[in-house]
């Protein structure tokens, strides 16, 4: 069996992390990290390795600002009129529901249950895992205007079965959370003249918006935060009234953007 030398490995990431460190922020250099750590432990337990020389490496110091933009009323509807009858719906619910790309494209027909959708599984790597907490599954609430245009789509789409997704491929697949940002989103953010545009802006945007109309409290439990320092550990399936009405105007607010630039064209 070949055996390979630690001190190339080591060097070869240390050199990989560090040309990628100037464009990337923190976070997704310690992803490179865990998934570099995570193949040379499978190597050390097929006995390719001796030790893994990425056990103990530091995440090099990231050269990205993590931006802290959200998009402006004025904005939204910029996005929006570049993007096709489906992806401006896609990019709506990012919007008013706040969903992660690996929770949006993760969507089947059978978690739509009434007025809200079933958040209990993601994309992660091109693979379904399972986001659940303990025993309970996450939910949002649907305003009307995005459960109609659902309900609509679910009549038009060429696989209607409860397991299909809600969101497919051109082949039926998964879509890529990746190719969704480079190829609709920043395209639209590039032809509507916004620098920057990503799944994060569009969540950020979210929470911007609906802490005008509600509560910190309610934000968490619309974006599903869980943090053991904060009431929402235990998020049960229940949607609490007062998130219910809060996603309702939301929706109306970031909508009404849309409307009005709409009739001035």
């Amino acid at each position: 069996m070949t055996r390979f030398r630690a001190g190339d490995i080591e060097k070869f990431i240390w050199e990989h992390t560090n040309e990628l460190a100037p464009n990337f922020s923190k976070s997704v250099l310690h992803k490179v990290r865990v998934y570099f750590n995570s193949i040379l432990d499978e190597a050390v337990e097929l006995e390719m390795l001796v030790k893994n020389p990425a056990a103990k490496m530091a995440v090099p110091k990231s050269g990205k600002r993590v931006a802290g933009m959200h998009l402006t009323p004025e904005q939204i509807p910029q996005i929006l009129f570049h993007l096709n009858d489906r992806d401006r719906l896609i990019v709506r619910m990012f919007l008013v529901l706040g969903l992660r790309p690996g929770e949006m494209f993760a969507l089947r027909w059978n978690d739509k249950e009434g007025n809200s959708l079933r958040i209990d599984s993601s994309i992660s790597g091109g693979i379904e895992v399972d986001t659940k907490t303990e025993g309970s599954d996450s939910y949002v609430w649907l305003p009307a205007s995005i459960d109609t245009e659902l309900e609509f789509l679910h009549t038009i789409t060429k696989d209607p079965a409860p397991g299909a997704f809600i969101f497919p491929s051109s082949r039926g697949t998964v879509i890529s959370s990746s190719n969704f940002l480079f190829r609709v989103l920043k395209e639209a953010g590039k032809s509507a003249g916004i620098a920057g545009v990503n799944h994060q802006m569009l969540r950020r945007t979210c929470s911007t918006y609906m802490a005008q109309l509600t509560t910190v409290k309610d934000v968490q439990a619309h974006l599903r935060h869980t943090n053991a320092a904060t009431t929402l550990e235990h998020y049960i399936k229940s949607i609490p009234e007062s998130v219910r009405v809060a996603v309702e105007p939301l929706d109306h607010l970031l909508k009404s953007k849309k409307d009005q630039a709409d009739s001035s064209n």
